[in-house]
């Protein structure tokens, strides 16, 4: 008796549902890069290192951009407010101008305007990565 009383007890008494394994997360980019010509954007990255060796797990790239207008006034302490307008398959990424698994994105841009632009990974899963430098101009 005694025996059994102190088999129930000795549990943490915590009951939980199970829980999936730990997804590892992709790593950053952090070579975000710009280039721009007349009024069209060029970004330009690399796929990070650990990502190459298991491009089967990185999926893509989404491209975010925060854009004021400049008319509103020098803000430096507003938030940024970015919105996703792309995507980028890991699958496009190719050599661009020599560099290997380098990803591109353009973008149209409008005079009058402060420009900031990120990116972020994800996996076929959805597990996203940090988000990337930050390239931040006025046009």
């Amino acid at each position: 008796m005694l025996f059994s009383v102190v088999c129930f007890t000795t549990g943490c008494g915590r009951k939980a549902p199970p829980r999936p394994p730990d997804l590892v997360s992709p790593l950053s980019v952090n070579d975000l890069g710009k280039r721009i010509d007349g009024d069209a954007l060029q970004l330009t990255w690399t796929i990070p290192e650990g990502n190459k060796k298991d491009k089967t797990q990185l999926a893509g790239f989404a491209v975010y951009r925060s854009k004021l207008s400049v008319a509103d006034g020098d803000c430096t302490n507003c938030p940024l407010i970015f919105e996703k307008i792309g995507d980028v398959s890991v699958y496009n990424s190719d050599e661009h101008e020599g560099r290997k698994n380098t990803s591109v994105f353009y973008d149209t841009l409008e005079m009058g305007y402060s420009y900031t632009y990120k990116v972020v990974g994800y996996t076929k899963n959805d597990v996203k990565s940090g988000d990337s430098n930050s390239i931040q101009f006025y046009y």
